[in-house]
């Protein structure tokens, strides 16, 4: 297994460093080899979400009032759950419009609330996601708090179909070839 010359991943205007890249790929690449050690083939489980709309509570701010089962932070124990029985072979991905859709996340861009994580790029670290892709909601408030609300997600964040005047993209189109996902691929896929 070889790791690529480049291993940073361009996210608007910041990287990742190749350090802090081979740390991470290392880390699940250890994972994946004492959990697959002496096996013909691998085991994968791809958990995503979409159109979470910044719904990280169970409480809808329309009605102002709680909705017990909906959002982030309850859907976190049956993710845990799901993950438990082959946690590095298990991917979780969101498919996009997660940063906007509710007051709370009107007021967080109103605000411009930066000095802190934002919150659905924190629950979203916590829950170890894999990869993120952004759909169109994420842009309603700019490019700049998007950019700043990305800063540090530790995940892969992925657009195919967003570039700058200058032609550079925005994210990049495609996630790094993380050791996790080669070494996995390695076995046949059933």
């Amino acid at each position: 297994m070889s790791f690529s010359n480049d291993c940073s991943t361009r996210r608007g205007n910041f990287r990742i460093s190749r350090l802090g890249c081979i740390q991470y790929q290392f880390r699940h690449l250890i994972k994946v080899i004492l959990a697959m050690q002496n096996k013909a083939h691998a085991t994968i489980r791809i958990l995503e979400t979409t159109d979470l709309h910044m719904q990280l509570l169970g409480y809808d701010y329309f009605v102002d009032q709680p909705t017990p089962g909906i959002g982030l932070i309850p859907l976190a124990a049956k993710i845990e759950a799901l993950r438990s029985d082959n946690p590095s072979a298990t991917f979780l991905f969101d498919n996009g419009d997660f940063l906007q859709g509710n007051p709370l996340a009107d007021y967080i861009a109103a605000h411009n609330v930066h000095n802190d994580p934002h919150p659905m790029i924190s629950a979203m670290s916590a829950l170890a996601y894999d990869a993120v892709c952004l759909g169109n909601h994420e842009f309603n408030y700019g490019l700049e708090f998007l950019s700043k609300a990305l800063e540090p997600a530790p995940f892969d964040v992925v657009c195919a179909n967003v570039t700058y005047a200058d032609g550079s993209e925005f994210c990049p189109p495609y996630g790094s070839s993380d050791a996790k996902y080669c070494a996995v691929m390695a076995y046949p896929v059933r």
